[in-house]
């Protein structure tokens, strides 16, 4: 399983781009943190600064969630499919190998959007993200029943629908999270707008948790069934 896990990691060549857009993001937000503790006037330099960090923050928070599409992309783009299949012990270790990069990717991302958002003295804002993670795990289930379903191919459209779902997500729930602490909405003291805003989140988390580890005994059966093994 670890083992697995490696050779994916190896495969994923972007990772060091994806590295720097952590630091430079940490770097914008810690400029933008500086300018919080200015008691000057917001001029519009400010505000482009401080949006340009959390958007940076944003697109780096979504390229982490992706490392698994990145890795699946990366096998049939260098054409080796044939040899990442055949690396594992058993198919168990390689399904086992593909749900572990898959949390880890994901736990990743959120570490770092804490991270960002204690260095940019946004702590509220930490689980703004928590809805995104809990429907990208969701689709990341249902991606990996499809990826043995069709032996590792790289679903394209799969990767696009994924895209859309995921920027709905943030329009209709990270982004009035948001703007619920910048604008002081207070949305939090409506009932219907508390659950949906601050409670459903947890609960679509370990629905999607659920799902994940349901995802990976039909994958396992369904590998054996297409390869006629016990």
């Amino acid at each position: 399983m670890f083992k697995q896990l490696m050779i994916s990691l190896t495969l994923i060549k972007e990772k060091y781009i994806y590295l720097l857009f952590m630091l430079f993001s940490l770097l914008l937000g810690s400029l933008s943190s500086t300018n919080h503790q200015v008691p000057v006037q917001r001029d519009q330099d400010t505000v482009l600064s401080m949006s340009f960090a959390e958007t940076t923050a944003l697109v780096t928070f979504f390229l982490l969630l992706t490392l698994f599409y990145t890795k699946q992309y990366n096998i049939n783009r260098y054409k080796v499919s044939e040899w990442y299949y055949t690396q594992p012990l058993s198919p168990k270790s390689l399904i086992l190998g593909d749900l572990l990069l898959i949390i880890l990717t994901h736990l990743l991302s959120y570490i770092y959007w804490i991270v960002f958002n204690l260095v940019n003295q946004t702590p509220e804002k930490m689980n703004m993200m928590l809805m995104v993670s809990a429907v990208s795990l969701i689709l990341h289930s249902l991606y990996l029943l499809i990826i043995y379903r069709s032996l590792g191919q790289f679903e394209t459209m799969y990767s696009i629908f994924y895209t859309l779902v995921i920027l709905i997500t943030l329009g209709f729930h990270a982004f009035i999270v948001r703007n619920d602490y910048d604008m002081n909405l207070h949305l939090s003291r409506m009932g219907g707008w508390h659950f949906y805003l601050y409670q459903l989140p947890y609960i679509t988390f370990v629905g999607s948790i659920a799902l994940l580890l349901g995802a990976y005994f039909l994958a396992y059966h369904q590998f054996n069934k297409r390869h006629h093994l016990a």
